[in-house]
């Protein structure tokens, strides 16, 4: 999937954190195992999981913050490994659940 290029999924995010995304939003919010179980597999099976709303890349930081980590790997030329790609979907999963405890704390 696209989203699991970095520039993919900073549009992705300024979606989620846009008015225009509250649809999205609700629809993420309607299956939140779906994240859970794709970006921390050791709690949750895999099985059931549909990778579209956790992708394989570390999330950028939002406008002003700084995020050297995000920098680094961008510039990186390595192929990803399995343990990377389970480590970025562990962050981004994270990132995208933080951002919708904001967006819905309820």
């Amino acid at each position: 999937s696209r989203l699991s290029e970095p520039k993919y999924f900073q549009r992705f995010m300024y979606v989620i954190r846009s008015d225009a995304g509250q649809p999205l939003r609700e629809e993420l919010a309607k299956s939140p195992h779906k994240i859970l179980s794709y970006a921390f597999p050791e709690i949750l099976p895999k099985s059931d999981a549909i990778p579209s709303a956790a992708a394989t890349t570390l999330p950028t930081a939002s406008p002003g913050d700084e995020n050297p980590v995000s920098v680094k790997l961008e510039s990186s030329k390595t192929p990803s490994t399995k343990s990377n790609i389970a480590s970025d979907a562990y962050f981004q999963g994270l990132y995208l659940i933080k951002t919708m405890v904001k967006l819905i704390p309820s």
